[in-house]
């Protein structure tokens, strides 16, 4: 709330593009950083080696739905197709 309030009573227009260009990059970097950091406290090979690989294949599964339901969410909201895009095009 503190950072809007700034951007709106304190903060140029021309400097507000400034900033939302930087936030976009932001954005961008941190919504990859996320998807890694999953990755790196998964352990596949202990998995893999409790209960004869069935908890491995629960994972696959349950990973390949987040990622689809991650995309057509991410898809709807930014897309313009249900709601306007909280950042427009350049």
């Amino acid at each position: 709330m503190v950072a809007s309030i700034v951007i709106t009573f304190f903060i140029s227009a021309a400097s507000s593009k400034a900033i939302e260009g930087l936030c976009t990059a932001y954005r961008n970097w941190f919504f990859a950083f996320c998807f890694v950091c999953i990755g790196l406290d998964t352990r596949i090979k202990d998995l893999i080696a409790w209960a004869g690989g069935k908890p491995a294949i629960v994972y696959w599964i349950a990973q390949a739905f987040n990622a689809v339901w991650t995309l057509i969410v991410v898809w709807v909201l930014w897309s313009g197709w249900l709601f306007a895009p909280p950042i427009p095009p350049d």
